[in-house]
């Protein structure tokens, strides 16, 4: 259900891809307002001049973290935490 991954496209035709964050199923009570958390925290990093890459990274580590909670904002940290604990669950 959640082999996802997050793609951009520059009108040049570059392309970036980033699979999802493997959290266990049995840590994700919803996905409610994951594609919002996404979103947000995407545009306001490419905003801010980070790589696409990066933005991309950053947006499925946060959606990981949105993906643990019930709530559609509690369970984000502070994006250097959000992608440490990224990287320990690893990436599809």
């Amino acid at each position: 259900m959640h082999d996802l991954c997050a793609v951009a496209v520059y009108s040049t035709g570059k392309t970036w891809r980033q699979g999802s964050v493997k959290v266990p199923e049995a840590q994700i009570p919803g996905t409610t307002g994951a594609g919002d958390a996404f979103a947000s925290v995407f545009g306001y990093e490419l905003y801010e001049y980070w790589g696409v890459q990066d933005c991309i990274r950053l947006g499925v580590a946060t959606d990981a973290q949105n993906f643990q909670s019930h709530s559609t904002s509690v369970g984000v940290e502070r994006f250097d935490d959000t992608l440490t604990e990224a990287e320990a669950f690893g990436y599809r």
